[in-house]
């Protein structure tokens, strides 16, 4: 089971790693750690999706980023249309302060995200470092995974289950894992990303949740469930893979289910 940190120690750990990158991302040297959603959500002092109205950062008709320069006298801002919002986020409009570290996140103007944001020196930021999720591009097309762009490895309908759940008290679980498996050479090893691997959480009387490994950039899978007992499955290509493991979560509760022939509880 996980015992998670105080929103106040969380806090510091975003600012810590905001400030820790080298080089500008999205790359791997300002890749962050995995922190999990409840983590996140309550670190964050606003949570909300939103559509970047103003921001330096957009891309060209070839696809690549073009940067406006940053202003000489004022910390460069992006702008958001609330869309939604979970948590703080009062107001048709959120203003971000980048966070000025080289590893600043080029929010797209026009796209939309979901955001987790937080107070730096009394300025509202958010980045990589705080999970940001690309959820659309600025011509409305869905974002697709891109191995260079960790904004779209996040599930966007699983953080905005999970930040739901907590914005309208609705009773909720988290479950976060590792699917192990068995290579040729007999070590066992985390599911590579190229596998067709899929966990379903099956409750009685109920349709089973689904969730392809891994939904995130850490090689990790992550699920939001109503509480109750479940029977966690992993299967590859339809294969189920090791035996299925039984648990019980409560309202509230965070909980880690690794699966897989490799994996003994």
């Amino acid at each position: 089971m996980f015992v998670w940190s105080t929103p106040r120690l969380w806090s510091v750990v975003l600012l810590s790693v905001v400030a820790a990158g080298a080089s500008p991302a999205p790359v791997s040297a300002c890749d962050y750690g995995y922190m999990a959603l409840p983590q996140v959500f309550d670190a964050s002092t606003d949570v909300f999706v939103g559509t970047v109205t103003e921001s330096r950062f957009s891309r060209g008709v070839d696809g690549q980023l073009i940067v406006r320069s940053r202003p000489t006298e004022d910390v460069p801002t992006v702008r958001f249309k609330v869309l939604t919002p979970y948590k703080g986020a009062a107001g048709d409009e959120v203003i971000l302060s980048e966070d000025l570290s080289d590893c600043t996140f080029p929010f797209l103007q026009g796209a939309t995200y979901m955001i987790h944001a937080f107070m730096s020196d009394g300025r509202l930021i958010s980045g990589q470092a705080s999970r940001p999720i690309l959820i659309s591009l600025p011509d409305g097309s869905r974002a697709q995974r891109d191995p260079s762009e960790p904004a779209t490895y996040w599930s966007p309908e699983l953080a905005m289950a999970y930040a739901d759940a907590r914005a309208h008290q609705r009773p909720h679980a988290f479950i976060t894992g590792r699917v192990f498996l068995i290579g040729r050479d007999g070590v066992t090893a985390s599911t590579p990303v190229s596998d067709d691997v899929v966990v379903y959480a099956e409750r009685a009387g109920a349709p089973p949740a689904v969730v392809r490994v891994p939904n995130t950039p850490s090689n990790i899978f992550e699920m939001v469930l109503s509480p109750g007992e479940y029977r966690f499955i992993v299967r590859r290509a339809g294969t189920q893979l090791g035996d299925a493991v039984t648990l019980r979560v409560a309202d509230g509760e965070s909980r880690t289910v690794n699966l897989g022939p490799g994996w003994s509880r």
